[in-house]
């Protein structure tokens, strides 16, 4: 059986040696307290939505610009920042909701 610490070492070898050939890591998580230092590191680009906890910001902190850090806490439904170290600034994202249809309502229990 492999370990958690097993596991996040492979994910952080396909983000070391993935970008060489190629492939790309897309990873999502409602808390970036769950990612590793090593494998956060790794990453290059963040879609943050609303963070309200002081240890879930000071975790992705130096990924941002300085005007992006204080507006984390007041991100609305629908809204992001995004920031890469391609990008000389962060974007404000707003996301409109679709008037696509989806079949995946929450089941009533």
């Amino acid at each position: 059986m492999n370990s958690e610490s097993d596991y996040y070492t492979g994910l952080t070898s396909i983000a070391r040696e993935g970008r060489k050939k190629g492939i790309f890591l897309f990873l999502t998580t409602q808390n970036p307290q769950d990612v590793p230092d090593t494998l956060l590191g790794q990453i290059g680009t963040l879609l943050i939505h609303r963070l309200t906890h002081v240890e879930e910001i000071r975790t992705i902190q130096n990924h941002l610009k300085a005007n992006s850090l204080g507006q984390i806490k007041k991100l609305d439904k629908g809204e992001a920042i995004l920031t890469s170290i391609n990008l000389l600034q962060d974007l404000h994202l707003n996301m409109n909701k679709t008037n696509r249809h989806h079949k995946n309502d929450t089941p009533q229990l």
